[in-house]
């Protein structure tokens, strides 16, 4: 559940948006030190995607910051979520 959660935190801010490999990799150390303080049962909430992207614009560089989407949006969300798990239960079967 970790590395889903993980994958769905990083493609949230970076969904269409073309990045360098330093940002990818500034992202990636970041959203893993996220991770080491959320509580399982708060996988996939919007207050915990909206914490992420608050932790992420304090601690990404600035240069880095350009690359991503760091803003919440309950519509995409919903949407994102939906996406995410119609491709889940396809990949299953």
């Amino acid at each position: 559940m970790n590395e889903s959660f993980n994958w769905f935190l990083v493609a949230y801010v970076s969904l269409g948006i073309t990045v360098n490999r330093s940002a990818v990799d500034e992202l990636n150390e970041l959203t893993n030190e996220y991770l080491a303080d959320v509580e399982h049962d708060d996988y996939f909430k919007s207050e915990t995607l909206i914490d992420y992207i608050d932790y992420i614009k304090e601690n990404m560089s600035k240069h880095n910051k350009r690359f991503f989407i760091l803003r919440f949006n309950k519509w995409r969300y919903i949407q994102f979520l939906e996406s995410w798990i119609q491709t889940l239960i396809k990949s299953r079967d």
